[in-house]
């Protein structure tokens, strides 16, 4: 294969079409700093598949499209197209030529082609993968590319020995592998889930299952017992409501005779009424004036008494601070006569912490420590010798042990293979006869292998379009399982979020003792989605409200939820309750307003028996399309009603607006109940879906199963055929060389158990003589030595002890004597505080003193003329008083009598009221279960009224029945009446992910055979390889450098996954180095040795090279272009270079220039070309 072609457009500085034909041979490429040499390099790397912007140079990848320069406008796209000639076959494609282009864009978009057909770079890369071309190859080393093979990290110098080994397919191929372990082990765990999810169901089912069909033939028996107890109840209400209509006409006539005698009543009342207030306010007039009166008594009299008390205070005030004074002057006498004391006190204590020695005796501890840490190091070093000697004598016991054991290995093996030399010679009469008869089997052995062969791959053909069909089967199915799963949780949380809000009611229809309770608002609306908001909001918290019969049933339940402080709520008697409307007049004036939508109610689905409930939750709401037309309404109806938009928002009755949102809303139960629903449809169709995928996974997997039990026995055919052919033909050989190989194996056996015997007694009469009694000896005195050094360590530690303690014991006194001095000056400090305190508090008591003594002098006598004045006055009033409230006591006498009479008058109607309501609301029961008695049993039982049996029935006897039934089904507990079915379904469908499961796991333990396979073949290949590498490395090396020696060296030889890279290498007349010690030359040089190296190993069919010899002499480049000469028969070299003594050795030298600034051109010459010329 060879490089014919480079074409680009636009890239870089070739602004313009620039062609390059590369010939045979040394290519070189020569121009000035910046002309545009390095950008053929980059053009030929980036068409290779080049990724990384910042490798071309540039920050993002369309940097590399000519951006323009003076004169010449900028371009919107690059082409870069290289041409091979791969009529060898090279690179395995049916094509003798070909060409890789690919195709830039300003917005980055690329388009990668192989031969003029669109492709991806996948394909690129595959196609030149382990083929010493693309990238990490190295066919293209750029500038400053050599000496970093030197500067890497040795892990990151494998690449080298992985490019030549073409171990990079089976990394892709590790990878990929990889990746399917992981899925299987995803998918694994998820099916697992599941599994286990499953059992637990199945278990729960089983259960269930029979609970269901038990609680089935008790509801059947129930159903007959319940239809003859409705027959008989039925015409016993008949009898009741009649009652009932007799006694609700007597008691209406009885409450309008009451109703004529109240209203003669009230008139009187009236009259003695207008009487009474006229008196009253005659009488509030003069109260009036007295209190006025008495106001200004008050204020005089209090004006005295405040006087006097003033100046009493004030007396006993000064006396309580001449006491303070004396009390005072006593104490700070008291206290100056402790601060002297204190004084003494700190002053005895300083005395006695300074005749303590302790500094001398702390002197006397250190050298101690001193003396003891010098005599436990020498005992350490004995110890240790003590221990390498008793160590020694372990180890000489060892031996001896170890060579006993040995002895007795070599005769049991000697034993074994005499026995192994008499079987094999029994085995070879045997062969013998059997030779003639194989021979004769050999030939229809082949014959039916074949046969068998050519069908086996007919069924393998099927299997893999049956697996492929199975993959994307399964990964419909694991993508059906997951969007199941997370459909069923939402559905979950819903429910469980319901449940939650509907409490109180699920309480309340559990308890059998309560009647009536139909059930919460929530359950019976039914309204058109876009209204839901709308709804809500008229609702809001009225959606938890629990309808009930009437109000006895409600009463029951408060009672219930009291008793079990359940907690509270609202309940609503669907009969009883008052209708709420709008009226006509409003009505006809907002028809016809725009966006105007209607009445709540109107839009609300309930059922028929629930009319009432719904005109009293929403009769008088008005439901718009927004704020604008609810504003516009509410001005004509002057805010008379409730208006609620569309989206949520509401205005209130008087005008106030509600609205909003929050990030989070909480779900209503309305809400909740239309999500439900649809995610109880989403969850069947996804469980549906997933079914689906399971039973065609199945069909398929019995398909595969089938075809794979086939191919089984039609190979155990095979291959027991084979191996008869195989066995046959190795038979006889096998036996020859065996009988032989033995032969030899004896002898040997006998000559090496001599030897080891000879070996072994004199090895055992060594190791149990004088070294054994040596190393004793050696012992006893270093056991000596030790307890020597104990007795003198431990009279020296009881010294330092002694030391220890005295120090320890005046270090106590001293801290016991400074806290002392402390505790004496916190006192001192405290007492001269107080002192200070009450010499202040002496001045401030006496200018108190005399302040209040002035005040008692300028105290004087209030006027009492005043005070006469207004007594007289007071009297007056009250005696006018006195006459006005005889006259009213008199006519509150006449009106409490006739009140009297009007309160027992209104009691007896309202007990009479009371009465009728109760008959009424009887009545209305009676009815409503009459209605519902027709109803049940013309539409549960399909029966007609009246029935004749009925009176025969023996209700007590019935109801007892009935009760006992109930009761055991109230003992089975809630029951699923779809677990029959259900059981049946997850059973089916778990032992279907069972079979899953062990499919998974045996495609696993296939994938980690398939991984420790591809590691087995890289190990072998990377160990050949280097080896190959290090052995031609060491002799180019001696080569370019005249001598020497080089060789590479593996970190970690036992690790051949991982391993690093080490070189090491000695220029002539030095040592052996690494090779960072190197000069920058000796580096470029050794580095350039180890690039061709690599290619004698493995020649590339090209290899470019940017200025590789740019940090060597003028003699080392010479040996550079003269080993390119030699390797050039086998690879095409391109090389660019400023250096003259390469340009020598060149069969083609292009020169780049740029003429015009940032547009490179090229100017091509063929040497060999010229030459032939010449010769002609």
């Amino acid at each position: 294969m060879r490089l014919e072609s480079l074409e680009l457009i636009g890239f870089k500085s070739f602004a313009q079409k620039t062609e390059f034909n590369f010939h045979k041979g040394l290519t070189e490429i020569v121009g000035p700093n910046g002309s545009g040499k390095s950008n053929i390099i980059e053009a030929i790397r980036w068409v290779l598949g080049e990724k990384s912007a910042k490798s071309l140079r540039g920050e993002k990848m369309s940097d590399i499209i000519f951006s323009g320069s003076d004169g010449h406008h900028s371009l919107n796209r690059a082409i870069v197209k290289l041409t091979f000639d791969n009529s060898d076959r090279y690179i395995d494609i049916d094509y003798t030529e070909l060409s890789i282009s690919r195709e830039i864009f300003k917005n980055g978009e690329n388009n990668y082609y192989i031969n003029g057909k669109l492709c991806r770079l996948k394909d690129i890369n595959n196609l030149f993968m382990d083929s010493g071309i693309g990238q990490g190859s190295f066919s293209i080393i750029s500038q400053g590319n050599v000496e970093n093979i030197f500067n890497s990290k040795p892990e990151d110098r494998r690449y080298i020995v992985e490019t030549l080994a073409g171990i990079y397919k089976y990394k892709n191929k590790k990878q990929e592998t990889n990746a399917k372990l992981n899925e299987n082990k995803n998918n694994l765990i998820r099916i697992n889930d599941i599994i286990l999810e499953l059992k637990k169901q199945v278990e729960s089912l089983q259960e269930q299952s029979k609970h269901a069909s038990n609680y089935l033939e008790l509801k059947k028996r129930l159903s007959l017992l319940d239809k003859k107890f409705l027959f008989a109840k039925h015409n016993e209400i008949l009898a009741n409501v009649k009652k009932s209509d007799l006694a609700i006409s007597q008691l209406n006539l009885k409450i309008e005779n009451l109703k004529q005698t109240i209203n003669s009543t009230k008139s009187n009342i009236d009259n003695n009424q207008s009487a009474l207030n006229v008196k009253a306010s005659e009488r509030y007039a003069l109260q009036k004036q007295l209190l006025s009166l008495s106001k200004q008594k008050e204020i005089i009299l209090g004006q005295n008494n405040l006087s006097q008390q003033e100046i009493k205070f004030s007396k006993e005030q000064i006396k309580k601070f001449n006491v303070t004074l004396t009390k005072n002057k006593k104490e700070k006498e008291q206290i100056t006569k402790n601060i002297e004391i204190h004084s003494n006190d700190i002053s005895n204590l300083n005395k006695l912490i300074n005749k303590n020695n302790l500094q001398d005796m702390q002197q006397q501890l250190h050298s101690l420590d001193d003396e003891i840490s010098i005599l436990q190091q020498k005992r350490e070093n004995l110890k240790n010798d003590y221990f390498k000697i008793t160590n020694q004598i372990t180890d000489s016991k060892n031996e001896y042990k170890y060579l006993t054991k040995d002895y007795q290995k070599t005769e049991q093996i000697i034993s074994e293979k005499r026995k192994n030399l008499a079987d094999m010679l029994a085995k070879h009469d045997k062969l013998s006869h059997l030779l003639s008869h194989d021979k004769d089997n050999l030939e229809k052995c082949e014959s039916k292998v074949k046969v068998f062969n050519r069908e086996i791959t007919a069924l393998n053909q099927l299997n893999s379009e049956i697996d492929s069909k199975i993959n994307t089967t399964k990964d419909n199915w694991y993508n059906s399982i997951k969007v199941f799963q997370s459909k069923k949780s939402n559905l979950e949380n819903l429910q469980a979020n319901a449940s939650h809000l509907k409490n109180i009611a699920k309480h309340l229809i559990k308890n059998n003792d309560l009647n009536g309770i139909i059930g919460i608002v929530a359950d019976f609306i039914n309204v058109d989605t876009k209204y839901v908001r709308a709804i809500n909001n008229s609702l809001n918290n009225k959606m938890r409200n629990i309808i009930v019969e009437n109000a006895n049933s409600a009463k029951a339940a408060i009672d219930f939820l009291t008793k079990k402080k359940l907690g509270r709520t609202t309940f609503l008697p669907k009969d009883e309750l008052k209708k709420h409307r709008v009226d006509s007049q409003t009505m006809s004036k907002i028809a016809d307003v725009p966006g105007f939508v209607g009445m709540a109610a109107d839009l609300v689905s309930m059922p028929k028996s629930l009319n009432l409930v719904k005109q009293y939750l929403l009769g008088n709401i008005l439901i718009v399309n927004n704020v604008d037309s609810a504003t516009k309404i509410g001005r004509i109806i002057s805010y008379r009603y409730k208006i609620v938009t569309i989206n949520g928002e509401i205005i209130n009755t008087g005008g106030s607006i509600t609205g909003g949102r929050v990030k989070h809303e909480n779900n209503s139960l309305l809400d909740l109940k239309y999500k439900i629903n649809n995610g109880e449809k989403e969850v069947s169709a996804a469980e549906n879906k997933m079914l689906n995928y399971e039973s065609s996974i199945t069909n398929l997997n019995k398909d595969l199963k089938n075809n794979e039990k086939s191919i089984i026995s039609h190979r155990e055919l095979s291959n027991k055929i084979s191996k008869k052919i195989i066995t046959t033909k190795a038979s006889i050989k096998n036996t020859n060389d065996l009988m032989q190989n033995l032969n030899r194996d004896v002898d040997a056996t006998k000559l090496s158990i001599k030897r080891l015997n000879n070996d072994l007694k004199s090895k055992l009469r060594l190791s149990n003589n004088s070294k054994m009694h040596f190393y004793e000896d050696k012992l006893n005195s270093k056991d000596s030595a030790i307890k020597e050094l104990n007795q003198k360590l431990s009279s020296i530690t009881s010294k330092r002890k002694e030391l220890y303690d005295s120090i320890s014991n005046s270090k106590s006194d001293e801290l016991i004597y400074r806290e002392k001095i402390i505790n004496h000056k916190e006192q001192q400090t405290q007492l001269i505080a107080q002192l200070k305190n009450i010499e202040q508090n002496i001045l401030e008591v006496t200018s108190d003193r005399d302040e209040l003594s002035k005040k008692i002098s300028l105290s004087s006598n209030y006027n009492d003329e005043k005070l006469k004045k207004v007594v007289q006055e007071i009297e007056l009033v009250n005696t006018n008083i006195n006459e006005c409230i005889n006259d009213l006591n008199m006519l509150n006498h006449n009106l409490s009598d006739e009140n009297a009479k009007l309160a027992k008058l209104n009691d007896l109607l309202f007990n009479n009221n009371i009465n009728l309501n109760k008959l009424e609301l009887n009545h209305n029961n009676l009815n409503n279960q009459l209605s519902k008695s027709k109803h049940i049993l013309s539409v549960k039982y399909n029966l007609k009224l009246p029935i004749d049996d009925a009176e025969q029935i023996d209700l007590k006897l019935l109801e007892l029945k009935i009760k006992n039934i109930k009761a055991e089904l109230n003992q089975l507990g809630p029951v699923n009446i779809h677990s029959i079915q259900e059981y049946k379904n997850v059973l089916e469908r778990f032992k279907f992910l069972k079979e899953q499961s062990n499919d998974l796991k045996v495609s696993r333990n296939q994938l980690k055979s398939t991984m420790s396979k591809i590691d087995k073949e890289v190990v072998i290949r990377f160990k050949n390889n280097f080896d190959e590498l290090n052995e031609s490395f060491s002799n180019v090396f001696r080569e370019m450098f005249g001598g020497g020696k080089a060789k590479l060296l593996l970190t970690e030889p036992d690790n051949m996954l991982s391993t690093g890279i080490d070189i090491m290498v000695q220029p002539p007349g030095k040592k052996y180095r690494n090779i960072n010690l190197l000069s920058g030359g000796e580096k470029s040089l050794a580095a350039i040795a180890l690039l061709f190296a690599v290619l004698r190993v493995k020649a590339v069919p090209f290899c470019i090279l940017d200025e590789a010899e740019s940090f060597l002499d003028s003699s080392n480049v010479n040996c550079f272009a003269q080993y390119i000469c030699k390797l050039k028969d086998k690879t095409q070299f391109i090389v660019i270079t400023h250096r003259k003594e390469t340009m020598m050795y060149a069969d083609t030298l292009n020169g780049i220039t740029m003429q015009k600034s940032g547009i490179s051109k090229l100017v091509s010459v063929d040497f060999n070309s010229i030459a032939n010329k010449k010769e002609k």
